[in-house]
């Protein structure tokens, strides 16, 4: 790519919430480059995110810009980026090194090329200096990694905190698509309070199965997070009339809340009509 050199640019590493997105609209409307040259001076927005962009990205924003998916890489090719690096890295390239537990290793990894590298790096920290060869074997690379995934049921995470995460996944993700999934996660915690471990795993495996099984919805936790920063950013601005009560006869002749006919609202103004049948009529 002859000219790459010559290629100016400022990037942007930004964690926005979908509001705050609009900040960056600007910047994504401009024509999109078609050749080198058209590069050379332009603001480019890079992000990237574990997340999924349809949610976390604001959608005007999103639709003006190419989303690439990066997929978690097979075995075989975190095989072939271990050995490639053990083969011609300037440093490893001069040591022997034998990996005796291969699949461990890749396993650990989940696909992703970085941890399996990092990994061999951190267990190489801990053999000594100036050996001949050096065997990562499946305990030395445990201990650099201090890898606690089976040890859940033996002194591991506190059973408590995964029973907490899922109160909060019960609301943050499944939401009001399945309200009983609260209802769940709360009886799981108090489960596992109660009764204790080795036991609570069946209460906590009963809570893991079910709302991985539920509908989901975090219409909650976007609405939650987009009122708070609306808030945020006008705080000036007064409860709006419809949403506040009238105790008082100085407040009752204003346009405060009256529920309306449609929906949920048709039954709050029904209700409310046989409490208060001169202020809510049919």
């Amino acid at each position: 790519m002859a000219g790459i050199d010559n290629i100016q640019s400022d990037l942007f590493g930004f964690s926005v919430t979908p509001s705050a997105g609009d900040y960056f609209q600007p910047l994504a409307e401009r024509v999109r480059p078609r050749t080198l040259d058209d590069v050379a001076g332009q603001e480019h927005l890079v992000g990237a995110t574990t997340e999924n962009p349809s949610f976390e990205v604001n959608g005007a924003l999103l639709s003006r810009m190419q989303v690439y998916i990066l997929n978690p890489l097979g075995t075989e090719a975190i095989e072939q980026v271990i050995r490639r690096a053990l083969k011609e890295d300037r440093l490893l390239k001069e040591l022997f090194i034998e990996i005796a537990d291969l699949d461990f290793l890749l396993q650990f990894s989940g696909g992703d090329a970085r941890k399996a590298l990092n990994a061999v790096e951190a267990a190489l920290s801990l053999l000594p200096e100036g050996a001949s060869t050096m065997v990562l074997s499946r305990e030395l690379l445990e201990r650099a990694l201090q890898y606690k995934a089976p040890m859940y049921d033996k002194g591991g995470e506190d059973p408590k905190f995964i029973a907490r995460r899922m109160v909060i996944f019960a609301s943050e993700d499944v939401g009001n698509a399945d309200p009983y999934a609260i209802t769940l996660a709360i009886s799981v915690f108090q489960a596992v309070v109660m009764i204790g471990m080795p036991e609570a795993r069946i209460n906590l495996a009963q809570g893991v199965t079910y709302l991985a099984s539920v509908p989901k919805s975090n219409a909650s936790y976007q609405g939650i997070n987009e009122a708070m920063s609306f808030t945020k950013s006008n705080p000036e601005l007064p409860v709006p009339l419809h949403l506040r009560n009238a105790p008082t006869k100085l407040m009752k002749p204003k346009a405060y809340y009256r529920p309306g006919s449609e929906g949920r609202e048709k039954y709050i103004r029904e209700r409310l009509g046989l409490l208060w049948s001169e202020r809510y009529k049919p």
